[in-house]
């Protein structure tokens, strides 16, 4: 085969060209965990410790919002990256694990989650805020947990305080349970939900009266609704079955609803509905 000059040229690019690619493929670190998975395992773990969560979707909205910010996340777990951005990142995941048995800055109170920072040496605050907004309890979702959490520990009360027989409670139809969420559905949930009660995004001006120093530069505006919601929840738990069902709810609760009266007359007429002399003294 006679070689040309113009052949020999062609070859020569191409060995080339594959020596490029080789050298590239050599400056590339080896797949690796990413700060976004780093970020959104710590938030998912801590949404899941503190509420009922669908962990894998609640997982992949968090890697679709971060990844979307950095692209590089998704290159580090597929392709690799350089290795100076490779150590960077390996260094700042290890930082996020070191903190990820603390989930004040997840779903801590008003003044833990805007005084936050990012861990260590990561170097995109604005990564670790977008993981945690992607995850945070949004107002439909914390409506529904007060009137489930008021609704379960109400029902409870019904044999472990009124005496009322298991088997008796359990032939009830509808049940106990789904009894309650009715009327709560019609008397406060929706309410809620309407009125975006405990919106992460109210203006400031409705900020609540807590004991902490201004806020810097806040991640989430304070919403006094939603911090009174949230307290409540955590009360409730030490709260006796006879003040629960008297209307008695613990203070913190206050501004918990924007009518106090329709979520204690709720549980006053779920109780009194199911017409059971056990429950005589508070519905007379």
């Amino acid at each position: 085969m006679k070689w040309t000059t113009q052949t020999l040229a062609l070859l020569s690019l191409s060995g080339a060209l594959i020596s490029c690619d080789k050298i590239t493929d050599t400056l590339l670190a080896a797949p690796q965990r990413s700060s976004c998975t780093a970020y959104c395992e710590w938030a998912v773990s801590c949404h899941a410790e503190a509420r009922d969560v669908d962990e894998m979707a609640l997982m992949e909205r968090c890697l679709t919002e971060t990844q979307a910010r950095d692209e590089q996340c998704k290159d580090a777990e597929t392709t690799g990256i350089n290795p100076v951005s490779s150590k960077i990142m390996a260094d700042c995941v290890e930082d996020i694990d070191a903190v990820a048995n603390d989930c004040a800055a997840i779903t801590g109170d008003a003044v833990e989650i805007n005084t936050a920072t990012a861990p260590g040496i990561c170097l995109d605050p604005g990564l670790f805020n977008t993981a945690r907004a992607a995850t945070a309890e949004s107002n439909d979702e914390l409506c529904v947990r007060v009137s489930e959490t008021l609704c379960t520990r109400s029902t409870s009360c019904l044999e472990s305080f009124f005496n009322i027989p298991a088997d008796v409670l359990e032939m009830i139809d509808p049940a106990p349970q789904a009894q309650c969420l009715t009327r709560f559905d019609e008397e406060v949930t929706t309410a809620c939900r309407d009125e975006q009660l405990y919106a992460l995004d109210q203006d400031l001006s409705g900020k609540a009266d807590i004991d902490a120093p201004e806020l810097p530069d806040v991640f989430f505006s304070v919403n006094e609704n939603r911090e009174a919601a949230r307290a409540c929840l955590t009360a409730l738990a030490d709260l006796a079955c006879d003040e629960l069902f008297s209307g008695m709810l613990p203070p913190v609760c206050a501004g918990a609803f924007s009518d106090p009266t329709a979520a204690a007359g709720a549980l006053n007429g779920f109780a009194c509905g199911l017409e059971r002399e056990e429950l005589n003294s508070i519905c007379e």
